[in-house]
């Protein structure tokens, strides 16, 4: 309930922060044992135990992989996420984010525009995968050149935070144009935003600005997104919104 709370009642604006507060101690380096090219959107699961990632999205074929935590900064790899890849070339799936219940969610571009709902789920059990599928639900947008480039799902799973983004051939390969919403679990295979989205990111969404890779702590009281400079490859910056 502390996720309706907060959306409810404490957040008619994110207050919009930038490499201000909070304070961070040096960063350090992640190693991954038995990787050695590029791990990009990382996600750790909840209990901290598995770090997943997606090899370089840059345009080709795009992978998702999982890794076992040894320490706070190093983890082994345990090799390609079963069931989520795709196996003809060329395919991206990436962006991975999992909830307490072990639902498992990414984007990918297959059957992309015939089927224009390219967020996927799927549960992980003891059993073996299920519940395989599309994320369906208003906050899609369907119309050509919109994708869900990025979505991050709450820490109990009955909130989905997402970036619509609209692609046309726009500089450095970047979106147009992204805004970002969160929406409310109806089932398994559906969200529908808030009523309020607009208003709850109305410091977030900025037109001079690109905005993704959202995370929200497990508290659900603090955002993390990146931005960058609509037309800039250089101008990007870390942000976070608190209650």
């Amino acid at each position: 309930m502390r996720y309706l709370l907060f959306l409810t009642l404490f957040i008619s604006a994110f207050n919009l922060k930038s490499q201000v507060t909070p304070t961070y101690g040096n960063d350090i380096k992640v190693t991954i044992n038995g990787y050695t090219v590029d791990a990009m959107e990382p996600h750790i699961s909840p209990d901290g135990n598995a770090l997943f990632f997606n090899s370089l999205n840059g345009g080709g074929t795009t992978s998702l992989y999982y890794a076992g935590r040894v320490n706070d900064s190093t983890f082994n790899l345990v090799g390609l996420m079963p069931v989520v890849n795709e196996t003809v070339t060329p395919y991206l799936n990436a962006v991975a984010s999992l909830d307490t219940a072990d639902n498992f969610y990414w984007v990918s571009l297959r059957g992309y525009p015939t089927n224009i709902n390219n967020l996927h789920r799927v549960k992980f059990g003891s059993t073996g995968p299920s519940n395989f599928g599309r994320v369906y639900g208003n906050f899609n947008i369907n119309a050509p050149g919109y994708l869900i480039m990025d979505a991050a799902i709450s820490y109990e799973g009955d909130y989905l935070y997402y970036c619509n983004a609209y692609f046309n051939s726009c500089a450095f390969g970047m979106p147009c144009s992204s805004r970002m919403g969160v929406a409310q679990k109806v089932n398994d295979s559906t969200f529908n935003y808030l009523p309020n989205t607009n208003t709850i990111f109305a410091n977030v969404n900025d037109t001079n600005y690109i905005v993704y890779a959202p995370f929200v702590t497990p508290d659900g009281l603090e955002l993390y997104f990146s931005r960058a400079l609509s037309g800039s490859s250089t101008n990007r910056s870390l942000c976070f919104g608190e209650k």
